[in-house]
């Protein structure tokens, strides 16, 4: 049975709006790393910021819990319901109905159209709400015993410690005598008494004061997870036994040709697989970072899972075919992006494997002889080895080992730190509660009059300012400076009035407010004043032409390595711009090419650019491309631009694509797994570029006293007669430095031969090659070659193979470093020294001293 078109279709029926799933990256709220319950794409309508275009909705939301405050990752493998991805059916009412109804539908819907006994039921409800109690005894017809009264841990339901909440009723399915559980008015229901459906009732605000406040507008969130009604309505104890897997259990059977997986490998082999695809068809790259990080603990954790089994090769890639085809027609990006998905995968799995065995290696070796590992070496296991903290503490726990977590936070708050990007903007949180709705005009306009709103200084409001070179945050009514977003960069420009000049240096919006970084550069300035706004309108042009060029050259990337190609990240200035884009493979100098002459086609045929408001659903019917984590509203602004580039986005763009003139990618690089990086420029970047080039090739050629279009073949003549000479230079070198150690004295000692020597007359390449011939011709020997450079000595230590049993170049040089102010390193057998001291003499001494 398909239940999850069952339910959508009873819901629809009951006159409900269909809403397809939203991403798994919820850009509604940023606090999230991922979308976990069927509410979160209508937090807005909850809240009021919204009004929702439907008043009753139905969805099947796809969730993870893996990470962040909702993290299920640890227990997935060792009971029967808990996955990282999950899909969750819901129904929701926005003041249309509430508990009467919401409870009715959802009784109809168990019994009657999923036929499951009534007396496998049961429910709880909140203690306070007699409402429900009365609506299940009376009109459902639910005896008393088998409802359950249970407090606020339970059944009241809360989006934060203020704002909207409520209480909630829940029904259960008894699994019977064969499972162990007590009703939860007396204990831990177990794997007996499982809550299959939540019902919220939204219906209070909570202030600060933990007032209940009546909402105006009652609302219905529920919650049924598709995995355990599957397991009910098929007569299973455990999710991972359902169709929900039967094609992923066939595909474990068939690829490990029947190998014996203990239960709770098989079932995290079964869960990760599905995340992992469902996460990076939605846009996520395996990273060490937020979001990315936990899509690569999931992979290597089924890796190494695999690994502890004797199964050394990557084979979990192989399952996002299996995923596309069971939840491909669900889901689209599944089957869009399964390529790109099992590559994604792949390559992830390749890297891990390759230092699996190393890091495993490292853990074995460090409690050889104690149960403890330190934080540094943990940090050694994270940075070097890529094993995340929670496969460490896996392993911990399996090893019965105690980990230093302290020390090992201090070492990943310190390189967080080392990390951080500066920036103009450090207003404090309690700025950012601002919310003055600033209207922009920017698109139309690059001048208006517009009047002072608010004046922040060291963070607080003030009512003026006055003096010069002040920097303050500024908050107009109206402006025309665009805001630092999409990737483009702010406007800069000035305010001026009859009473002060102002220079503004960056722009930002935060929540409906657009703040302006200004230093006044004159005068005074007071709330209330009218200002005259002038943006920089050829810095504006320049990054206009940027923001065009990025959009045909995501395109064209698109177009000439696939559709899987998605923004990751950009930056657009008025110098040059930036892609960030996902893509697992070099780009070849061919593709390279097509890609820009892709984007100079679409330049020359002088394109209109059109851009559009309209709704977002229909923006993406009609194929406009969206990023998962960008938050946009019911309308959107559609850009248009060359033949097939459709794309939503609110940065500024040229009238034509003509005005971009030229373009040019710069290079290209790998920024992380996955990630791919082009620089580009264009318009008069572009230009300057290319005529920078043209001087310089001018000037190389009149150098090599050649024309401009020979002047490759010239260098490279030039760099082949430059190989002979080195390669000439080389065997003069070694004859000259075979018969200069000939000269050379040594003296013995603790039976090796020692030799020290001041070589002021050759170069440090021949000091190498002395000390190399030395350990030929002597094989127990040592040698101290010095020489003396501007103020400090160069101090070369060679020590034969024969002779390292009792010396060590390397800790030779150790010592040195303890006594003298030096800097240096190398290996056993070879090591080099700069030391901040020209006593060669008693440098010489101290060595001498350590053989």
């Amino acid at each position: 049975m398909n239940i999850r078109k069952s339910f959508i279709d009873f819901f629809k029926n009951h006159n409900h709006h269909h809403q397809d799933s939203s991403s798994l990256l919820p850009a509604q709220d940023k606090s999230l790393l991922f979308t976990n319950s069927g509410m979160v794409q209508f937090k807005d309508y909850f809240l009021g910021i919204q009004n929702p275009s439907y008043k009753k909705i139905v969805s099947c939301q796809k969730c993870v819990r893996a990470g962040g405050k909702h993290n299920d990752l640890e227990n997935i493998g060792y009971t029967n319901r808990h996955h990282s991805f999950f899909e969750m059916l819901g129904n929701f009412s926005f003041g249309e109905y509430f508990k009467d109804e919401a409870i009715k539908y959802a009784w109809q819907y168990l019994v009657d159209e999923l036929n499951i006994p009534k007396d496998k039921l049961f429910v709880s409800v909140h203690k306070t709400d007699e409402d429900s109690l009365l609506i299940w005894q009376k009109e459902i017809g639910i005896k008393k015993d088998r409802i359950w009264i249970l407090g606020d841990e339970d059944n009241f339901w809360q989006m934060g410690t203020t704002g909207p909440c409520g209480p909630c009723t829940e029904i259960y399915y008894d699994y019977g005598d064969d499972f162990s559980g007590e009703i939860p008015t007396k204990g831990n229901p177990g794997d007996r008494y499982v809550e299959i459906w939540n019902l919220v009732f939204t219906q209070y605000d909570k202030n600060k004061n933990a007032e209940l406040l009546n909402l105006p507008r009652k609302c219905v969130d529920t919650g049924m997870g598709l995995e355990r009604i599957h397991a009910v309505v098929e007569g299973k104890s455990d999710n991972y036994d359902t169709s929900l897997f039967s094609d992923l259990t066939e595909y474990i059977n068939n690829t490990f040709n029947d190998k014996e997986i203990p239960k709770h490998v098989r079932k995290i082999i079964l869960d990760h697989c599905r995340s992992s695809c469902l996460l990076i068809s939605d846009g996520v790259m395996p990273s060490n970072e937020g979001r990315g990080y936990v899509l690569r603990r999931i992979i290597r954790r089924a890796t190494r899972y695999l690994y502890n089994l004797g199964i050394e090769e990557p084979l979990i890639h192989l399952s996002s075919k299996v995923v596309s085809k069971s939840l491909g027609d669900v889901y689209p990006y599944l089957s869009k992006k399964e390529n790109h998905i099992s590559e994604t995968l792949k390559n992830e799995e390749v890297n891990y494997l390759g230092t699996l065995e190393n890091g495993l290696s490292l853990i074995d070796k460090l409690t050889k002889k104690s149960d403890f590992i330190s934080g540094d070496n943990i940090f050694k296991l994270y940075d070097t080895y890529g094993f995340p903290l929670e496969i460490v503490e896996e392993i911990a726990k399996e090893k019965k080992l105690k980990l230093d977590i302290e020390n090992f936070t201090k070492l990943m708050i310190q390189q967080k730190e080392r990390s951080k990007a500066s920036s103009n903007f450090s207003m404090k949180d309690n700025t950012s509660n601002l919310n003055y709705n600033t209207k922009f005009t920017g698109y139309d306009k690059t001048t208006t009059k517009s009047d002072v709103l608010d004046i922040i200084v060291s963070d607080k409001s003030v009512s003026s300012i006055k003096g010069s070179d002040s920097s303050f945050y500024l908050v107009l009514k109206e402006t025309v400076f665009y805001p630092e977003g999409g990737g483009q960069i702010a406007d800069t420009g000035e305010m001026k009035n009859d009473k002060c000049l102002i220079e503004v240096l960056d722009v930002k919006k935060i929540n409906n407010s657009i703040i302006h970084y200004v230093r006044l550069l004159s005068g005074e300035l007071a709330i209330g004043d009218s200002l005259n706004l002038q943006i920089d309108v050829s810095r504006r042009n320049k990054i206009s032409v940027n923001h065009s060029a990025t959009h045909l050259m995501h395109q064209a990337l698109r177009e000439t390595l696939g559709t899987h190609v998605e923004q990751k990240g950009s930056l657009v200035t008025n110098d040059y711009l930036r892609f960030d884009f996902s893509h697992n493979k070099n780009i070849s100098s061919t593709e390279m090419s097509q890609i820009e002459m892709n984007v100079a086609g679409e330049i020359n045929k002088s394109i209109e650019t059109k851009i559009k408001k309209m709704k977002y659903k229909d923006a993406i019917d009609m194929g406009a491309l969206a990023f998962f984590d960008e938050k946009y509203g019911e309308q959107v602004r559609v850009l248009f631009i060359g033949n097939n580039s459709i794309e939503l986005c609110g940065g500024t763009h040229v009238q034509n694509t003509s005005e971009i003139r030229t373009f040019k990618i710069l290079s290209e690089s790998s920024i992380s797994s996955g990630i791919r990086r082009v620089e580009a420029v264009a318009g008069d970047g572009a230009q300057d570029m290319f005529n920078k080039l043209f001087k310089q090739n001018k000037s190389i050629s009149k150098i090599l006293n050649t024309n401009q279009s020979d002047a490759v073949e010239s260098v490279i003549k030039l760099k082949e007669a430059e190989d002979i000479a080195k390669k000439d230079y080389m065997q003069l070198s070694k004859k000259y430095i075979q018969l200069y150690a000939g000269s050379l004295e040594s003296y013995q000692s603790a039976s090796s031969e020692i030799f020290i020597h001041d070589c002021y007359d050759i170069s440090k390449d021949q000091i190498k090659m002395l000390s190399d011939h030395i350990k030929t011709k002597s094989q127990d020997s040592i040698s101290i070659l010095s020489q003396k450079n501007n103020g400090s000595v160069y101090l070369s230590i060679g020590v034969s193979k024969k002779c390292k049993h009792k010396y060590n170049a390397k800790n030779i040089i150790g010592e040195l470093q303890k006594k003298f102010t030096c800097k240096g390193g190398g290996s056993e057998t070879f090591a080099t020294l700069i030391v901040e001291d020209n006593n060669v003499t008693s440098i010489i001494n101290y060595v001498k001293s350590l053989l």
